[in-house]
């Protein structure tokens, strides 16, 4: 028997709107449940919805960004399904007609990402199951706090393409990247600003098995689970010649498996109909333009950071941070050295902003350019650069900091005599060094460089270092 992994991707996402889909609700504000809402989202009968016309451009934007075709004539249907969190008992969608269609996103393996359809709607309430474990399985009892509900959504329908786990999970971080270049959605999936639902089945020499959906996957990392799971349950299933159910699995990320939820519904379940309340959607000339102001492209991040890196790996871990991404260009552009900036950029002030906790747009950009000034010139080491990296991180003026605590280089420093005064002071490292131990080279070179504050070039105070003790063995 052979076997086949195929799976589709349908994605929700949580767009940057100042107010809801059908009202004038706050989509932020205090985490207060229920404060963010009007009749409207709380489905009082008699309310009428008005679209956002922020959430059409960026879904335009979005149209523009992945290659798709938009039409511009487009409607909204109403989905009929009876659940606590949705007041109306049915979700105000897009049915036959969508926004978008045809698209496609070319991911950085250079493989194109076929998008059946992109459409317009709004989200749910959010359900807090309390229970020891937060999950509706053993709950005493489920809340519902309807600032959720009404949020403006952009839904994302693959065509079942996805030949591996992993290949699904990279397309959501690469789709995830594409949004926040655009800057249409923060799509942070641990918030739920970024929701997956995977519909995924394994052909059997050829032949298509039956198709199961799992809902709301909130990390790549629970793609590939929840993905890698339900293949080889599949085919434990087929090799024993058992049948796979239709159905709607959840996934348990601390067992690592699915268990059912109810059975598969399908598009008849919903009794979609056209919104008797909102008329066609119709496109204007002003609506394009109005999105061109959301720009920016992943693909063309990543590219950059692969020409200046040269490693497919790291490039890639800059280009799906925007905001690192965007400083270590701005920087390149200026013409540093691109060997300084990735050590700083990807290796240092990640690790010193985590420690502090600060964002890439809390740091003062001039003092970083400051510090790589500095380094490129020669005037102060590595070991100096870092240290100025952790006063600007705590917004102290590294210049400033050098100056007083004397850290720029010295042109008449006697590195000759510092080292000399390091090995007369540690007569038993020397007597290592000479028994063989060229370990101790390590520990004498950062006796020299605290003498120096970090000031004396690393490099060459090795070389010097070797050469004295070279010269006391014989």
């Amino acid at each position: 028997m052979n076997f086949k992994f195929v799976a589709g991707l349908e994605i929700h996402v949580q767009l940057n709107t100042k107010t809801k889909m059908f009202c004038s609700c706050p989509t932020e504000g205090p985490d207060i449940p229920n404060t963010r809402v009007c009749p409207v989202c709380l489905g009082y009968p008699g309310t009428l919805p008005v679209l956002n016309r922020e959430a059409v451009v960026m879904a335009i934007a979005l149209g523009k960004a992945l290659h798709g075709h938009i039409n511009n004539i487009s409607r909204f249907h109403r989905k009929n399904y009876f659940y606590p969190d949705l007041p109306k008992g049915y979700q105000i969608t897009q049915g036959d007609v969508p926004i978008i269609e045809n698209a496609y996103l070319e991911l950085s393996t250079g493989k194109k990402i076929p998008i059946k359809r992109i459409h317009l709607e709004e989200d749910a309430a959010k359900s807090v199951h309390v229970s020891s474990t937060g999950r509706l399985s053993g709950a005493e009892e489920t809340l519902l706090d309807f600032n959720r509900s009404g949020i403006p959504l952009i839904e994302i329908v693959t065509d079942p393409v996805f030949e591996s786990p992993e290949e699904a999970a990279l397309f959501v971080e690469e789709l995830q990247a594409t949004l926040r270049y655009l800057g249409i959605s923060n799509a942070q999936m641990e918030l739920g600003q970024l929701r997956c639902d995977v519909n995924v089945s394994v052909e059997v020499d050829g032949k298509e098995g039956t198709r199961v959906e799992i809902k709301n996957l909130n990390s790549t990392r629970a793609i590939r689970q929840a993905l890698s799971y339900e293949y080889n349950r599949h085919v434990d299933a087929y090799k024993k010649g058992e049948t796979v159910p239709q159905e709607t699995l959840a996934f348990d990320e601390k067992t690592n498996q699915t268990r059912p939820m109810r059975t598969k519904q399908t598009s008849e379940d919903y009794r979609y109909f056209p919104e008797p309340d909102l008329p066609p959607l119709v496109l204007t000339s002003d609506l394009f333009e109005e999105a061109d102001k959301y720009s920016g492209s992943f693909l063309e991040a990543y590219k950059n950071a692969l020409h200046w890196i040269g490693k497919e790996s790291e490039a890639r871990t800059l280009a799906l941070n925007k905001d690192q991404y965007l400083m270590y260009a701005t920087f390149a552009k200026e013409g540093f050295d691109t060997k300084l900036l990735t050590r700083i950029i990807t290796i240092d002030l990640p690790n010193i902003l985590s420690e502090v906790g600060k964002g890439w747009n809390e740091i003062n950009q001039s003092y970083i350019s400051a510090i790589l000034n500095l380094q490129q010139k020669g005037e102060i080491t590595a070991a100096v650069a870092k240290d100025l990296l952790w006063q600007a991180a705590r917004d102290i003026d590294p210049i400033k900091y050098a100056q007083e605590h004397q850290l720029l280089g010295k042109k008449d420093l006697d590195l000759e005599q510092v080292i000399s005064e390091v090995l007369e002071q540690n007569p038993d490292a020397v007597e290592k060094y000479k028994k063989g131990n060229v370990n101790v080279v390590s520990f004498l070179l950062g006796q020299v460089m605290r003498k120096t504050k970090g000031t004396a070039d690393p490099g060459k105070t090795r070389k010097l270092l070797e050469e004295r003790l070279t010269k006391l063995s014989e």
